[in-house]
């Protein structure tokens, strides 16, 4: 399920109503500035750290801090996993061929292996 259907079903589970209520007293302009509202909450609490997010940063400053020497220099700060929605050019398949060529060098390099045939 995509597209408007979908975003039919989200805004109807969002106001725990059922889907037919929804449909028949909400206007277009309405269904628009939900579905704007809606998407918004999402980026913001994708963007918002939560206390399991503190959490598991913990564990994982923890189980570094027993791989390093300098165990004060290991913050929980620096285990925190950030996400933000960033609007920019759509990849094209030019820049996705000289990314992957770029990762093939880089590997070849770091192992000590040539490409095959040369």
């Amino acid at each position: 399920m995509t597209g408007e259907r979908l975003a039919w079903y989200k805004l109807a589970s969002h106001l725990h109503s059922p889907l037919q209520f929804v449909k028949r007293t909400t206007t277009s302009s309405e269904f628009v500035d939900w579905m704007s509202f809606l998407n918004k909450e999402r980026e913001m609490e994708i963007e918002t750290t939560s206390k399991m997010d503190y959490y598991l940063a913990a564990i994982v400053a923890e189980i570094r801090r027993g791989q390093v020497k300098h165990k004060d220099r290991v913050s929980i700060k620096d285990c925190l996993l950030k996400f933000s929605f960033k609007t920019g050019k759509p990849i094209t398949k030019e820049a996705v061929a000289t990314a992957a060529a770029a990762a093939k060098k880089f590997f070849f390099a770091l192992t000590g292996h040539s490409k095959k045939g040369k």
